[in-house]
């Protein structure tokens, strides 16, 4: 029997990808609340600049890290090859 190729439909990426960015700003807005509180409540009493440069520290770091993220997933995503034949199941 000759083993059944499988390769993702790569028109469906765009619906994959804005649900991974969904998912990660709801992530980043909830670590970020908690952060910025923790922060605020402690930095208060000295004027809140440390507390200020940290979140926006904090956000271009969720950038890099979102842009990043994607394009690994996206070349993952591309080059994702399923192979089922007789004995095993095979990704490459």
């Amino acid at each position: 029997m000759e083993p059944l190729t499988f390769k993702l439909n790569q028109e469906s990426y765009p619906a994959v990808h804005k649900k991974f960015i969904i998912q990660i700003i709801f992530l980043m807005i909830i670590v970020w609340g908690a952060v910025s509180f923790s922060i605020l409540k402690d930095d208060y009493k000295n004027g809140g600049s440390t507390a200020v440069w940290f979140m926006l520290g904090l956000a271009l770091f969720y950038v890099y890290l979102v842009f990043r993220i994607a394009k690994k997933r996206k070349k993952l995503y591309e080059s994702f090859v399923l192979v089922i034949d007789d004995i095993s199941i095979t990704r490459k």
